[in-house]
């Protein structure tokens, strides 16, 4: 998506998914948000940092939310205890992304990244942290877009 004016995206950002693992009964979710200027390049913070944007993961089976504490743009997953998945099921998803606070000039774009393993741009490669996490990613991972499973990014955007 392209930004027609310049704009301030602030807060909490949230990713609803309608998820369907096919020959498994878990998925592991990593979201995350590029900025990219009007070429399609990633912008980064600094050039000694390479945060690229808000990012956010979820184990599918840990989808369960905790109704006292979660709000429209917050979900609180309590991870107290799993709701694995069944052939056929299409459950829904609420991801949290970190917050974040960017501002988009006019012609600069915004990517959207789902992926089954922490995405920075380029495929895992071993020696660092978060890719000794147990993958529990086996067979096809669906999602399921539009009609009763619309799928969407909230973005709170600041007004003018």
């Amino acid at each position: 998506m392209a930004f027609s004016r310049e704009t301030e995206i602030t807060g909490f950002l949230k990713l609803k998914l309608w998820v369907e693992a096919d020959g498994s009964e878990d998925a592991d979710l990593f979201i995350r948000l590029f900025k990219l200027d009007a070429q399609g390049e990633k912008l980064y913070a600094t050039k000694g940092n390479r945060y690229s944007g808000p990012n956010g993961r979820l184990r599918a089976s840990h989808r369960a939310m905790d109704p006292d504490r979660s709000t429209e743009l917050e979900p609180v997953h309590p991870h107290t205890f799993e709701q694995l998945l069944h052939p056929g099921e299409i459950v829904p998803i609420d991801i949290q992304f970190w917050h974040t606070a960017q501002i988009f000039h006019k012609g600069e774009k915004i990517r959207l990244v789902i992926a089954s393993y922490d995405y920075l741009g380029f495929p895992p490669m071993g020696g660092d942290d978060r890719n000794r996490i147990k993958n529990y990613n086996q067979g096809t991972h669906v999602i399921h877009t539009g009609g009763a499973y619309a799928s969407y990014l909230t973005l709170p955007v600041i007004p003018e």
